[in-house]
C-alpha cells in the first residue's frame, strides 16, 4: 500500500511546479496556506536551482511537472502580480526568463491560456 503525506512537502519538483503553475492565478496568501506545513517553495531561495530546471535551465524533471514553455509563461505572469512584487526569487527567475531569446511572447502566453478544440488537447498530443 502506498503511503502519502497529508500535506505538500514544499521541496520536491512536483511541489515547486504546482506552486509555480498556480502562482499566476491564486493570491500569494492562498498558496502560502496550501504549503503552510513546509512553506511555499517560491519563498525559499534554496530552491532556485529546482525552479531553474523547471524553466529549462538544467535537466528538467521527468515526471509530475509540466512543460518548460508553460513554466516559463507562468513565471512571467506570476511576476506581474502585485502580491508577488516582493518575491525576490520569483522576480529573479522572471528577469532571467525574459532575457532569453526563446522566452514566451505575450501572444504565445495568451494562446496557452485559451481552450484548444472540443477536448482541450493540443494537436501535438492527440
Amino acid at each position: 500500500m502506498a503511503r502519502r503525506l497529508a500535506y505538500w512537502c514544499g521541496q520536491c519538483d512536483k511541489c515547486c511546479f504546482i506552486d509555480l503553475i498556480l502562482s499566476p492565478f491564486l493570491p500569494a496568501p492562498a498558496l502560502r496556506e496550501i504549503f503552510a506545513v513546509a512553506g511555499e517553495p517560491l519563498d525559499d531561495p534554496a530552491l532556485a536551482a529546482r525552479f531553474r530546471s523547471l524553466l529549462g535551465a538544467g535537466a528538467k524533471p521527468f515526471e509530475c511537472v509540466g512543460e518548460v514553455t508553460e513554466c516559463r509563461a507562468a513565471v512571467l505572469l506570476a511576476a506581474r502580480r502585485d502580491d508577488r512584487a516582493g518575491s525576490a526569487l520569483l522576480q529573479e527567475l522572471a528577469a532571467e526568463v525574459a532575457s532569453w531569446p526563446d522566452a514566451p511572447s505575450e501572444t504565445e502566453t495568451a494562446a496557452m491560456l485559451r481552450p484548444v478544440g472540443r477536448n482541450f488537447i493540443p494537436p501535438g498530443y492527440r
